[in-house]
């Protein structure tokens, strides 16, 4: 049984999902937004850069713009969570740099969240969808802003996720170093003393998937969030890491399901 709660608005997305489902997946994938999970219950393992989290009842995980992850329940106990995602937008320079700290760190997981009652500040979000048009966004963002203050109350008891493999670990943070670089499946396999088929062996037991699917989504992931800050397709595919424009424009729209050129009118 799945139940699925939902609020848009602009530069935020709030959603309450409940489900019994043995075996539930979410895809493994990468967003230019901020995203933070409250996990109320639930037997689940979370996949995010080579580190694999298994959230106690009660605890947050934060997810920054740009990292590949998913997640997978391994039983039909109810999995409940809150999730938010937003846009920086909402905050202005001096509280982005100190509101979302958290989650530049590799601790992502805070647990006995409850201990701050983060629910009602989350239920508090969907409140928003109530009122009149011209108290949304600052209803939005002083309710944000309260949640991340909480966050960063609750950043003391922050815990890492377990690595997968230190080695993989190291290939991973090799490709998002060069990402924007022309990058081979080959060639990283030869610089870390491998095969090919090692490679990919261990990366994807490590992410999820190929090496090749992982580069994709992430500069695709780049490259919308440039287009979403008024640079030229064009020039957003070239910094991405894109050789080919015609490359990027076919994998954009099967990825996301309109062109780059109609990216701006999504927002």
């Amino acid at each position: 049984m799945k139940k699925h709660e939902k609020f848009l608005a602009d530069y935020i997305k709030y959603e309450k999902k409940y489900s019994t489902e043995n075996g539930l997946q979410y895809e493994l994938h990468c967003h230019d937004q901020y995203e933070i999970n409250y996990i109320l219950d639930g037997d689940v393992v979370f996949l995010m850069e080579g580190m694999e989290f298994r959230p106690p009842k009660n605890s947050v995980l934060l997810i920054a713009p740009h990292k590949f992850h998913g997640l997978y329940t391994l039983s039909d106990r109810p999995y409940i969570r809150y999730q938010i995602h937003f846009y920086p937008d909402l905050l202005n320079s001096d509280e982005e740099q100190l509101l979302l700290l958290p989650f530049s760190k590799d601790n992502v997981m805070f647990c006995n969240a409850d201990r701050f009652h983060l629910d009602h500040y989350m239920e508090a979000i969907d409140d928003c969808q109530i009122l009149d048009s011209w108290l949304l966004n600052i209803a939005i963002r002083s309710r944000l802003i309260s949640i991340l203050t909480q966050l960063n109350a609750i950043s003391a008891s922050a815990i890492s996720g377990q690595e997968i493999d230190p080695i993989a670990k190291e290939i991973l943070n090799y490709i998002n170093d060069h990402l924007t670089e022309t990058l081979y499946v080959e060639e990283i396999a030869k610089k870390f003393f491998m095969s090919k088929n090692y490679l990919t062996k261990i990366f994807r037991k490590m992410t999820g998937t190929t090496v090749a699917n992982y580069i994709l989504h992430k500069r695709l992931s780049i490259a919308k969030g440039l287009i979403q800050s008024n640079v030229p397709a064009t020039t957003a595919a070239l910094q991405a890491g894109f050789p080919e424009y015609s490359t990027f424009y076919r994998n954009y729209k099967k990825v996301f399901g309109y062109s780059p050129n109609e990216e701006l009118s999504k927002s």
